[in-house]
């Protein structure tokens, strides 16, 4: 006997017969974040009215959601994990992730995973899982330190240019691929983007609206050489056998 549809079959019935390519961006966290940038439109969604609570996806959802998205999708399988700040939800949540994707991962599927974050929050154990699970990483910067600490500040109105160019070098010092992403506003200077691109990003996609639209959609394009793109590593062991579901 069949299973009465719901909500999260959502994906696959959007599919077409066979198979399709679409791409798909998550927030775990919803709005929530540790910062509050001061051109942020999507940070006052999490007081509004019915927001949901606690502010973390279940893990009913995120495992139904991973099972059903990849069995939607022909070729590689994009995951894309925003914010907010996705990292606020801790390490365990993301070795959570790898593990459900390569539980349901088909025989040769590749399994790709971008991170867009702030940065505050990555230290060494964050850039060790992300170069072992060749996560693609964009980093909020918006340029040197006077112009990045105009906008882009904690809670408690203390700046982050500091806190977020110690991650680019960490990220860059464990081999992390990253891309650096910026919101322009009208006082920006020209030239700005020679300290930006110092950090050590592999490119520097320019948003120019406060939605921070444009940098998605870069982070999406994935700008990562063809000879970096990894099979989900649980692919090939499930051609031989069960794949334990202990996150790694």
């Amino acid at each position: 006997m069949n299973s009465p549809v719901d909500k999260y079959d959502a994906p696959s019935l959007m599919a077409k017969p066979g198979g399709s390519q679409f791409h798909v961006m998550i927030k775990p966290v919803g709005a929530a974040c540790n910062l509050a940038c001061t051109y942020c439109f999507y940070l006052g969604k999490a007081s509004l009215a019915g927001a949901p609570a606690p502010r973390r996806m279940s893990d009913e959802v995120l495992t139904a959601f991973i099972r059903q998205y990849i069995g939607s999708v022909s070729g590689d399988v994009i995951f894309s994990w925003q914010g907010g700040e996705p990292t606020t939800l801790g390490l365990d949540f993301f070795r959570q992730i790898v593990a459900i994707e390569a539980q349901f991962a088909r025989p040769g599927q590749t399994i790709l995973n971008d991170l867009q974050t702030n940065g505050t929050l990555l230290d060494e154990e964050w850039c060790r899982f992300l170069k072992q699970h060749q996560f693609l990483v964009g980093l909020s910067i918006d340029g040197p330190r006077e112009i990045h600490d105009r906008c882009r500040l904690t809670k408690g109105g203390e700046p982050t240019f500091a806190k977020v160019l110690a991650a680019a070098r960490l990220l860059k010092s464990h081999g992390v691929a990253f891309n650096a992403m910026a919101c322009i506003t009208g006082t920006m200077p020209d030239g700005r983007w020679t300290s930006t691109a110092s950090c050590g990003a592999s490119s520097g996609p320019i948003d120019s609206s406060s939605s921070r639209s444009s940098s998605t959609r870069t982070l999406s394009g994935r700008r990562r050489r063809r000879g970096t793109r990894r099979r989900c590593p649980a692919t090939a062991s499930r051609a031989r056998g069960p794949v334990s579901r202990t996150p790694s």
